[in-house]
């Protein structure tokens, strides 16, 4: 089976419990060892499919049987398809590409070129400024904030990171 990473974590015994995705299926794998993912990574996986605590998951017998077939760091995610299925990506860590719009503070809005679509960007790793019409590559985790209703990027762990391109050339901020 292939999906992509939405929840992993690591029980007492040490074995990892990681919950795929694919369309609107999702399925629980679990190895007794762990293997090095994060949430947005497409991996395929085989292994025998039972039941536990009245739950079916797939037993992934080695790390040999668990592939990771695209690191989320690898792909793209344009903002209009954010806005077209936002459920789809929720909770996941996304790259996105736009323009620096509505600065405040660490924060501000990014924005596909026409202007079309739009998402804030809560900064947490980087002390410097933005300036509004600067593109940007954003790497963060789409998620729900319930507080202001409305679909955030969050930067706040050490693989987010948000880059200006200034004539072509990426520059870290």
């Amino acid at each position: 089976m292939e999906g992509v990473v939405v929840s992993f974590f690591e029980t007492k015994y040490g074995c990892q419990l990681i919950t795929i995705k694919k369309d609107n299926l999702t399925a629980k794998l679990f190895l007794e060892e762990t293997v090095n993912v994060e949430c947005g990574d497409l991996v395929k996986a085989t292994g025998e499919v039972q039941k536990y605590d009245g739950e079916w998951e797939v037993i992934v017998e080695s790390k040999k049987f668990l592939e990771v077939i695209q690191r989320w760091e690898q792909k793209y995610v344009p903002l209009w398809r954010l806005s077209s299925d936002p459920r789809g990506y929720e909770g996941l860590n996304i790259n996105t590409t736009g323009w620096i719009d509505d600065v405040f503070g660490k924060s501000f809005y990014l924005t596909d070129k026409d202007r079309n679509f739009s998402i804030p960007v809560i900064n947490l790793v980087s002390n410097l400024s933005f300036h509004s019409g600067e593109k940007a590559i954003v790497s963060g985790e789409f998620i729900y904030d319930k507080e202001n209703f409305r679909y955030i990027i969050k930067c706040y762990r050490d693989q987010h990171k948000v880059e200006t391109v200034e004539g072509g050339v990426k520059k870290n901020v």
